[in-house]
């Protein structure tokens, strides 16, 4: 009994909204709302597929290059970070080239090792009386020197962190040997030892004699014997 009132209420209901279309559709102003709004009916669906879908498409495309972009900028930014100045980089890469060049040169040079030397004695203000010159040999075997630490750090392949015996590897390496005599105060000659272990070039200081001068009684001159090598690389390297 319900769902028999409930149909014939609704077929009520639908015959009252055929009736109020038949006199809305008999009116212009009807007439033309019906086909506004059929045009829009019609409108939405080709508005959803021709232009929102596309335009949506296109964005999500843009996003992706968008994200590619800015990965490549940021791959940009890590290189410039890294190699910011290649110039000073250059810069730096020939100044430690130059340092060991001078650590270790390609040939052992006696007239600017002599000339070098002197003038170390002059900034101390140490008189050399005997400089002596071997003959340039080539390191045997493998043995330690003792060098500064900064020459250490101008030799290719020396490890800074190694403590004072650097160098441990020296076999080919060519050495001459020099015997220096030389007179001057206590404090001009530590100068004069300090401006060796801090020179440039590799040196080793092999011996050392400390004793007082025979020219004055007092004591203030003392006499000095040292004997050092220093060291250039081989031959066969040089090339």
């Amino acid at each position: 009994m319900a769902n028999r009132n409930g149909r014939s209420g609704l077929s009520r209901r639908m015959a009252h909204i055929r009736q109020k279309f038949s006199e809305v559709a008999e009116t212009r102003d009807g007439r033309f709302f019906l086909l506004a709004l059929l045009v829009c009916l019609t409108m939405l669906p080709l508005y959803f597929f021709c232009l929102h879908l596309p335009l949506r498409q296109a964005a999500q495309t843009y996003a992706v290059k968008a994200e590619q972009a800015r990965g490549g900028m940021a791959e940009v930014m890590n290189f410039k970070n890294v190699h910011r100045d290649m110039e000073a980089y250059q810069k730096e890469l020939a100044e430690h080239d130059a340092r060991s060049e001078k650590a270790l040169p390609a040939k052992l040079v006696q007239g600017e090792f002599l000339q070098d030397l002197q003038q170390k004695a002059l900034k101390s203000q140490v008189q050399l009386h005997k400089v002596v010159p071997a003959e340039l040999q080539q390191v045997q075997g493998d043995r330690p020197m003792k060098a500064s630490r900064r020459n250490r750090q101008g030799v290719k392949g020396a490890d800074a962190d190694d403590g004072v015996e650097g160098m441990s590897h020296m076999a080919g390496l060519q050495e001459m040997a020099v015997t220096i005599e030389c007179e001057g105060s206590y404090f001009a000659l530590l100068d004069f030892l300090r401006r060796l272990q801090q020179s440039e070039r590799v040196l080793c200081i092999e011996e050392s004699q400390l004793g007082r001068s025979e020219k004055q009684s007092d004591g203030e001159l003392l006499q000095c014997r040292l004997r050092i090598k220093a060291y250039a690389w081989p031959e066969e390297e040089t090339g």
